[in-house]
């Protein structure tokens, strides 16, 4: 398979996981692309051995951080801390060799906790050149009506993609993503899985559940897509985990269920030290958490909305 991932230098142990997950799942030969703006010498060696012990590769190509210098980031957007490399993908079919003709892009808040295979070998539709999952329906619902199309084609969340890049290229520039991001600056909210869905809404194709459960999936009384009503058994033993929330698995604000899947697989990486820090840190931060966590609580309580993870059990995983 081939595999894209795209961060910056300081994210490089989070992506560690991911792509150790990722080919302990999936033996073979794999080439796994980088885009980054940067990662020091040290992190490209670890990420190298990791992807050498599983007899695969690592291909990093790097961007000019003056490339996404105007792309809508921080105050205004739904995560005002997220950094200006989850932009880098859009850059895909220019950084990307053009032999490649099929990638599985994966977002580095992810673990993958089961074979890919399927997902890989899933046959394109006619006219489509994406296939991701579809978004709960509030969400799906804003993201159509913001983006200015159909509701009828609903709404994708980008963290996991399988992409056929040849079909890509025919309808798709970085001149165009760039042009549309100009344009709609102001109505950006879920940065570049906006401009995927907007550009693409038309061109894509859903897969099952189970290849990205994310936390929304993990709620009590979820409401769920119809098309995966009956795949919900997919949220127990899911082939990728998506940590999409605001607290990351190594933050130890987190309370996801499935956080120690992440601590399972990090401490057979080479970040196996690296420990939980907290997101929180000044008073203020903290006191608004507080009461928005307890307010969470209350309405959870009355049932008037539902915030309360469902419990996951544990399993261990086998030595590789």
């Amino acid at each position: 398979m081939n595999l894209l991932l795209t961060y910056d230098d300081p994210y490089t142990p989070h992506a560690g996981v991911t792509m150790y997950s990722f080919l302990a799942n999936n033996p073979g030969n794999h080439t796994i692309f980088v885009i980054s703006d940067h990662i020091s010498e040290a992190n490209q060696l670890l990420i190298k051995g990791v992807c050498e012990a599983f007899g695969s590769k690592v291909v990093f190509a790097f961007i000019s951080a003056k490339a996404t210098k105007d792309f809508p980031v921080g105050v205004g957007t739904v995560n005002p801390t997220l950094s200006i490399a989850t932009y880098f993908r859009l850059f895909m079919t220019e950084l990307l060799p053009q032999e490649v003709q099929k990638i599985l892009y994966l977002d580095c808040d992810i673990v993958v906790d089961g074979s890919l295979e399927g997902l890989w070998n899933t046959p394109f539709e006619d006219g489509k050149c994406i296939a991701a999952l579809e978004e709960m329906p509030r969400l799906a619902n804003d993201g159509c009506k913001r983006m200015g199309y159909p509701s009828s084609f609903s709404y994708f969340n980008a963290g996991v993609l399988l992409i056929d890049l040849e079909r890509l290229r025919m309808v798709y520039s970085v001149e165009k993503a760039s042009a549309f991001i100009r344009k709609h600056h102001d109505v950006i909210l879920f940065h570049d899985q906006d401009v995927l869905n907007a550009m693409f809404y038309d061109k894509k194709q859903f897969f099952d559940l189970k290849y990205n459960v994310m936390d929304t999936h993990l709620i009590h009384d979820a409401t769920f897509p119809a098309r995966y009503q009956s795949q919900r058994d997919a949220i127990m033993q899911p082939a990728v985990i998506h940590y999409t929330g605001f607290f990351k698995p190594w933050h130890k604000e987190c309370m996801h269920p499935y956080t120690f899947r992440y601590e399972e697989y990090l401490r057979q990486t080479p970040w196996k030290n690296e420990r939980r820090v907290r997101k929180l840190n000044s008073a203020k931060d903290k006191t608004v958490f507080f009461l928005k966590h307890s307010i969470k609580l209350i309405l959870d309580a009355l049932h008037i909305r539902k915030y309360r993870y469902i419990p996951i059990p544990k399993k261990n995983i086998q030595a590789k």
